[in-house]
């Protein structure tokens, strides 16, 4: 069993490093003490202290392009997604920002606030009473748990907007020089 595990191993390694001419490195490391293999784009598994980066772990340099302004994505999960540009933001780390002010908005609970940035009616609330209403129902821990830890780096995109939450927990698009929420599932 281990002789093939050494064998897929090194196949893996071939392939990688005559297919490797670009940034589009993907690479194995090889857990000794179990057969499984994980697929990592530059950190080894020990180097990874498994927090989740939300709010207060991720450090975006705003200065620096986003490598994925004009180009799809593929995250962590084999998930394929769109460019910044063909989602319609077309300035991803302008955004970026503006969900950091989002995150800080939900975290300290300040509902009059984050209702200035949802575009009503939405598909889930129709007036901002409703949303101020039922403020504490929707953001529950869960949710804030959500909206709190995701990765800006990862969001989904797609031609309906950007998603922040595993389980489409808030939608964004661009308004006019800014963004605004679109729909909040909850």
């Amino acid at each position: 069993m281990k002789t093939s595990n050494n064998l897929i191993l090194s196949i893996a390694i071939i392939i990688n490093t005559l297919t490797s001419c670009d940034d589009n490195k993907v690479i194995l490391y090889n857990n000794s003490d179990t057969t499984d293999y994980t697929i990592n784009t530059g950190r080894k598994p020990s180097d990874y202290n498994a927090k989740i980066p939300g709010l207060n772990a991720q450090v975006i340099d705003y200065t620096l392009p986003n490598e994925y302004q004009h180009k799809s994505q593929l995250f962590p999960d084999t998930t394929l997604v769109m460019s910044w540009d063909a989602a319609g933001f077309k300035n991803a780390n302008a955004f970026l920002k503006y969900f950091k002010q989002i995150q800080l908005l939900v975290r300290a609970d300040k509902k009059d606030e984050l209702a200035k940035h949802i575009n009503f009616p939405s598909k889930n609330l129709a007036t901002k009473k409703e949303f101020l209403d039922n403020y504490d129902k929707i953001f529950d821990e869960a949710f804030k748990y959500e909206v709190l830890n995701q990765d800006p780096n990862f969001m989904f995109r797609n031609s309906l907007g950007a998603l922040a939450g595993h389980d489409g927990q808030m939608w964004f698009k661009p308004k006019g020089s800014s963004y605004t929420i679109v729909n909040i599932s909850f």
